[in-house]
């Protein structure tokens, strides 16, 4: 439980750090009502969070309130309570955190595509290494995409079998990147491409370093995607409308 607080609280500190708001959900008498809130700051050694309203206005929270939170980098709402509120400085504290379990939802983390050529190196039981391209990536998870035609790749790499799987995070304005060296599970393959190509499912066992570092890089890739998305297309200026 705790190693799901402190991941939640990273979220949110991470948000804050980029200047980001996240939407409060409450709901009174079936109807829900939604804030947008800076983050003021995160305390993790009283796991908490103070948020306060943008337009420097009371917020409209009452304490014991339970309510959730939303943001584009959550792989899941954080359902939480309203523990006091601060009138003077229109903010409110909240604790404790927890996500939603969504239906049909089996993911504990949030994937991202890395950007293309991210390669991989798998080191097998038997100390056979291999190279694939990471195709997304995740907290604890991984998969990853193998040219099948490398010879006794079918007898090398099967499913429950323990690899060491080798690669390298490069985070946004910081010269240096961070290897990683993670112990791992694959948890399946499947054929792509006409027999030509194998995706690997791989299950990591990242200590907490490890953990912290590809939080960091999710948290990148993510705002990279999003600000991707947001730009405004330099090759196609807005239609002219004709009167």
């Amino acid at each position: 439980m705790h190693e799901k607080i402190d991941e939640i609280l990273e979220y949110l500190d991470y948000i804050k750090s980029q200047r980001r708001v996240v939407s409060i959900v409450r709901t009174f008498m079936g109807v829900s009502f939604s804030v947008e809130v800076n983050i003021v700051s995160v305390s993790k050694k009283n796991r908490s969070v103070v948020v306060a309203n943008l337009q420097q206005q009371n917020i409209s929270l009452l304490p014991f309130t339970e309510v959730t939170i939303h943001s584009d980098l959550f792989p899941r709402p954080i359902r939480t309570k309203v523990s006091q509120v601060d009138p003077t400085q229109h903010a409110a504290t909240l604790q404790p955190f927890d996500y939603i379990q969504l239906a049909g939802e089996n993911r504990a983390h949030m994937r991202v595509h890395p950007k293309q050529g991210m390669i991989a190196k798998i080191v097998s039981e038997k100390g056979e290494q291999y190279f694939a391209e990471v195709d997304d990536i995740s907290i604890e998870g991984i998969s990853i995409i193998l040219d099948k035609r490398v010879e006794k790749l079918e007898t090398a790499l099967v499913p429950q079998s323990s690899i060491i799987l080798q690669f390298s995070l490069t985070f946004t304005g910081h010269p240096s990147n961070i290897n990683l060296n993670l112990t791992a599970t694959i948890t399946y393959l499947i054929t792509l491409n006409g027999d030509e190509k194998t995706k690997i499912g791989v299950l990591t066992y990242p200590n907490e370093e490890e953990r912290s570092a590809l939080r960091r890089y999710i948290f990148d890739r993510q705002t990279e995607i999003f600000n991707e998305i947001n730009a405004p297309q330099k090759n196609n200026p807005p239609p002219k409308i004709l009167i």
